[in-house]
């Protein structure tokens, strides 16, 4: 049994950082999954060609072979939960939770969420014959609990800004082998395109036809280490028609070329 849920999902370390002014880390390239939750204090995350200024309620969901950096605010330390983790279902639960916002997605705080991370954590400092068993299902219980309340919201037209999360993410589902322009994104969302891109970056972080390349590129990762398509074919299938240029965005939201991520993802420990 232990084999087979380290086969779906291994933790490798998880921890709970509190007040720590110093806390840095750089990584050029690191070999598993990585999530940072944000509960408190700020701090500044760089990757993926964003530097990203943390503040409480943020998910950083960080993918292996990316260069990626982050460390606390000195005069206002984060406190943080944090999981490394590799496996099969690895890439497919940080896919599924990257489409709410990308590498940063807006979780809140969540009590309950909370309560099972610490549970995690505690699991992995035991030292008893089940603490492994508990820790994959732990691990699995947090991730598709973080799942569950990013969907829920996302199912619910935001008051605050009218958007219908929902009707924009299929819309963009939907047609991400073809051109989208940001006139067609407000009228889905039945705004004016200034006024839709002002509130749409203000709810994801990002600006509309940036989120649009980041779920092209998340798109063509799962095709690159799910199929042996050629990288043309891929770049079509993403809504790019020049493979050099699909190339070019590829590294710059991801850290890295197609051919490069194609081959470290596969080289990944089962």
């Amino acid at each position: 049994m232990r084999a087979a849920l380290e086969k779906q999902l291994r933790l490798a370390a998880s921890g709970h950082f509190v007040n720590m002014p110093d806390h840095a880390m750089q990584r050029e390239d690191p070999l598993d999954y990585l999530i940072i939750w944000v509960l408190a204090g700020r701090g500044v995350v760089r990757a993926e060609g964003q530097e990203i200024t943390a503040k409480p309620g943020d998910l950083f969901l960080f993918r292996p072979y990316v260069p990626q950096e982050y460390r606390a605010d000195p005069t206002r330390p984060w406190d943080i939960l944090w999981a490394h983790f590799d496996g099969d279902l690895a890439e497919p639960f940080v896919a599924a939770l990257r489409q709410f916002g990308g590498v940063r997605v807006d979780l809140g705080l969540d009590p309950e969420i909370r309560d099972r991370w610490v549970e995690l954590v505690i699991a992995e400092y035991s030292r008893d014959a089940g603490a492994d068993v508990r820790c994959h299902t732990a691990l699995a219980a947090v991730l598709g609990l973080i799942w569950q309340r990013l969907q829920q919201r996302a199912l619910r037209p935001a008051r605050a800004t009218g958007l219908n999360v929902h009707d924009l993410q299929s819309y963009i589902h939907d047609h991400l082998r073809e051109p989208i322009t940001l006139a067609q994104l407000a009228g889905v969302a039945h705004l004016s395109p200034t006024h839709f891109a002002r509130v749409f970056k203000k709810q994801f972080g990002v600006s509309p036809l940036y989120y649009v390349i980041q779920k092209r590129v998340a798109l063509a990762g799962t095709m690159l280490t799910e199929t042996d398509l050629p990288m043309k074919q891929v770049a079509t299938a993403v809504g790019y028609d020049d493979p050099y240029y699909f190339s070019r965005i590829f590294r710059k939201v991801t850290g890295t070329s197609p051919t490069q991520y194609r081959a470290g993802h596969r080289a990944l420990p089962l």
